[in-house]
């Protein structure tokens, strides 16, 4: 035998009272949300700045403090420019109208190469072409041009010129022998 039960009408029941959010809640989720923001955007602009062009680039070499004077420290030792540059890859630039610069102790330029371009390596202090180089050192009084590349080592003050030099030696530049 069956016995038959009343069925009642379901009645509306108002859905459970959402818990209200405290301050103390919402710290953890919005730190995490700014520092993923940051860690992003810090991204971003280290990505978008690989791709921007920068005019007046400066690369400095320093002596080590050994060779300096006492009390003296950051004696510029070299400095390579650029007037435009261009990130290529892993600290790599391409520069534009290259000039690098050989400063002694006593903070006079004894040596400036010129290159219409090349390329400079940021973390290694290196810079190097297969395209044309023009030095002038000593006052003047040496003139060296290479036409088929050049690698100068900023670090160990070392610069290897290529194929096809010419050099020219001056007595004094400054007094010219007279005939």
């Amino acid at each position: 035998m069956r016995i038959r039960q009343e069925r009642r009408p379901l009645e509306f029941q108002p859905p459970p009272r959402l818990r209200r959010w405290d301050r103390s809640a919402w710290t953890p989720g919005l730190s995490l949300v700014l520092a993923l923001g940051l860690i992003v955007g810090e991204r971003l602009s280290a990505q978008l700045s690989r791709v921007a062009i920068f005019r007046g680039f400066k690369v400095p070499e320093f002596y080590d403090t050994p060779l300096t004077e006492k009390g003296q420290t950051n004696r510029l030792k070299g400095m390579l420019q650029g007037a435009v540059a261009r990130y290529v890859t892993n600290d790599v630039w391409q520069l534009n109208e290259m000039r690098l610069d050989h400063i002694q102790l006593d903070g006079q330029t004894n040596l400036v190469a010129r290159a219409p371009e090349c390329l400079a390596n940021t973390d290694t202090h290196l810079a190097w072409s297969t395209g044309r180089l023009e030095i002038v050192g000593l006052h003047g009084a040496l003139f060296v041009e290479g036409n088929e590349g050049f690698e100068a080592r900023m670090s160990n003050s070392t610069l290897i010129i290529s194929n096809r030099v010419r050099c020219v030696f001056r007595r004094d530049p400054l007094n010219p022998s007279k005939p």
